[in-house]
């Protein structure tokens, strides 16, 4: 396999993220955002890594969302070698109570497993061979 076969799975994943854009489409399974060589995963109330709270994420915005994970695609001498995840989540609700935190929570189980669940389906819906995964440590 070339690099032109690659860039087209690249781009048949990139035409799903487009497809089920968070800033463009009102499904529920509308929850990803195009980067120049990434995309973005957020959750919504209805779906979300398991401690988030549900109604603090209705509470974010006007349309109400939070960002979970940004997904790189990783290449070797044209080919793709695997995707990052890079986790760097600061919703304040999962905090102990009557704690503080200056920073991020960055890589916890439940968010790695529910980033990884919401790329295998949209690698699915494109027809492409998920590659392995890699979680960066931010």
């Amino acid at each position: 396999m070339g690099i032109t076969e690659e860039r087209e799975k690249v781009r048949l994943v990139l035409e799903k993220v487009d497809e089920f854009d968070i800033h463009e489409n009102q499904d529920p399974k509308a929850i990803y955002e195009r980067g120049k060589s990434s995309f973005a995963v957020y959750c919504k109330p209805e779906d979300h890594p398991e401690g988030w709270d549900e109604e603090a994420i209705k509470t974010t915005r006007n349309f109400p969302r939070e960002f979970v994970a940004r997904i790189y695609w990783r290449w070797k001498e044209g080919l793709i070698t695997h995707l990052e995840i890079a986790l760097l989540v600061n919703p304040l609700y999962l905090l102990p109570p009557n704690t503080t935190h200056d920073g991020y929570f960055n890589n916890r189980p439940e968010d790695i497993r529910w980033t990884k669940e919401k790329a295998r389906w949209l690698f699915e819906q494109a027809g492409v061979p998920l590659p392995e995964f890699i979680v960066i440590h931010i």
